[in-house]
């Protein structure tokens, strides 16, 4: 089992000499990520001025910095057109996950590769939780903030890749 796990915080592997731009690339998502939650909560959109640039930026960082990028490439598409189909199916109308979380979550695959399941399984942990200690910022008519749970998920995600070395 925990031979499985490592595999799947092993996405924190620059090409040789790209270190910095690794690290510089993961504090920029962890900026994204904060921004992202906070404005979630307060207003329950996650902006696209943040989003979209982060997408492409993500990619692109992805492609430059690792040397198994073709995973957080696929990665990054995969979270995108799932959680994207995901708010687009939704009834309409309704509140809930749309597709600001979507792109937040595209993303993160970028970012994470495969360690977005973990971050999938953190957030939706954490959203659980909070849902039953009453602390989801859930208010009538507006829904429930997902980019909090989705970012605290990451970074939770990021520091144990961390920590495995």
């Amino acid at each position: 089992m925990a031979g499985r796990l490592h595999l799947l915080l092993d996405f924190l592997e620059p090409r040789p000499g790209l270190g910095w731009l690794m690290w510089a690339g993961l504090a920029a998502f962890a900026a994204v990520l904060v921004f992202c939650a906070v404005h979630d909560w307060r207003t329950r959109t996650v902006p696209n001025a943040v989003t979209v640039p982060a997408i492409v930026i993500s990619a692109a960082w992805s492609a430059a910095a690792f040397g198994h990028w073709q995973a957080h490439l696929a990665a990054g598409a995969a979270m995108g057109i799932l959680f994207g189909a995901m708010a687009m199916v939704r009834i309409r109308g309704s509140y809930g996950f749309g597709m600001g979380d979507a792109k937040l979550l595209a993303v993160c695959g970028f970012c994470l590769a495969q360690g977005s399941a973990l971050m999938c399984m953190a957030a939706a942990l954490l959203g659980l939780a909070a849902g039953a200690a009453g602390l989801t910022g859930a208010t009538p008519g507006r829904g429930v903030p997902f980019a909090p749970w989705i970012a605290a998920g990451s970074l939770l995600v990021l520091a144990a890749a961390a920590a495995a070395g």
